[in-house]
């Protein structure tokens, strides 16, 4: 299978004076954000209620007070089998840092890397705050460009009498976390995200034993528009790219529809706004990804925050080159990780075999991590 994933490790250039001056120089300490910690032992539901209470897509684990990790929204989607009783410890983990005097365009670099919204500062192994993606927007400008320059064109969707269990399937083929949601003349009605599909998959209330399982099918089972956002943001292609961005900031959005002749032509998100305020990425470590075929795009997600956390720690060591990471479905119930750094008679390999495929692969790429560093 191809590659999915590559140039998790780069370097960017300075952005051109077009883009964004006013970052250029500020720290990170200058937009910082108070963190909100969560409990190893907490449960995936509780954790992803009170996400939604706080309004954030990400949570900070301490240690005897020292920075452990974080937990993403989009990694705990459709994670378990019963959320009410698995612990989130599973789905914690340590992404790169920064200090206090870093600058933000290699926030914005670890952002774009890993697919984070958020970075933790740390020092001295403190927890000092986190480095939002909303702010880091506050700060952007441009002249001239417009919606229409960097959309991404032809948006996936589904029909508004799909089912969710379709909608999910579209997201892991595609590899995305959100669709648009179309009446069958082509219509905008709403869009579906990971998240919609997360609040629903974790019941509110306590289900008493053995019912989780019919909730969950029953609803993956319901049509797409009962999870769906039905009031959706829209812009032409020829708004304003700062219009766009304030529109984002206004109604804390992560994407919007590009919409030409009443129907949707684009999208432009948030990502692919910060994108431009680091210029283009120039050489880095290549990093590939194979025997995806059947993993769920939430799993996809978390490989990648993993894989680059351990290139982050032994990037250094590994200078120029690639890294290779081959899974492999074994019956119906075990998962195989081979992950190899470098080429030929030099590379440097490691595998392991566990339950799930994120287990898996983190198992691996401690050994890798081990025999890189002690040779």
């Amino acid at each position: 299978m191809a590659p999915t994933w590559s140039k998790v490790w780069q370097s960017f250039k300075k952005p051109s004076a077009e883009f964004s001056s006013r970052v250029i120089g500020m720290k990170v300490g200058e937009i910082l954000r108070k963190p909100i910690i969560i409990e190893e032992d907490e449960t995936v539901s509780r954790t992803v209620n009170k996400m939604a209470r706080e309004r954030v897509r990400d949570m900070f684990l301490l240690r005897k007070g020292k920075f452990h990790g974080m937990v993403t929204h989009h990694s705990l989607l459709d994670a378990v089998s019963n959320p009410e009783s698995t612990k989130i410890k599973t789905f914690i983990f340590r992404p790169p840092v920064l200090g206090m005097d870093d600058e933000i365009d290699k926030a914005i670099k670890h952002m774009l890397q890993v697919g984070i919204e958020s970075v933790p500062v740390v020092e001295k192994n403190k927890l000092k705050g986190r480095v939002a993606i909303e702010d880091i927007l506050k700060q952007f400008s441009s002249r001239g460009m417009t919606a229409g320059d960097i959309m991404t064109a032809n948006p996936k969707f589904v029909y508004e009498d799909d089912t969710i269990a379709h909608a999910r399937a579209v997201m892991k083929n595609h590899g995305i976390s959100r669709l648009l949601v179309l009446n069958r003349k082509g219509k905008l009605l709403g869009m579906v995200t990971s998240s919609d599909i997360l609040r629903k998959n974790v019941p509110r209330k306590k289900q008493r034993r053995g019912a989780f399982g019919s909730y969950k099918t029953s609803l993956l089972n319901a049509r797409v528009t009962n999870c769906m956002t039905s009031h959706v943001e829209t812009v032409s292609p020829s708004t304003d790219l700062n219009k766009v961005v304030a529109k984002m900031i206004r109604y804390n959005i992560r994407l919007i529809p590009v919409a030409g002749n009443g129907k949707p032509i684009g999208l432009v998100s948030r990502k692919q706004i910060i994108k431009l305020m680091v210029g283009k990425p120039e050489e880095g470590i290549l990093v590939s990804i194979s025997g995806t075929r059947g993993i769920e795009s939430f799993e996809l997600e978390t490989l990648k925050q993993l894989i680059v956390g351990y290139i982050e720690k032994i990037g250094r060591k590994l200078g120029s080159g690639r890294v290779d990471v081959k899974l492999k479905k074994m019956g119906h119930s075990k998962f195989e990780a081979k992950v190899a750094a470098g080429r030929g008679k030099k590379a440097i390999m490691a595998e392991s075999t566990a339950f799930d495929v994120v287990s898996a692969v983190s198992q691996a790429l401690r050994r890798l991590e081990r025999k890189v560093r002690h040779g």
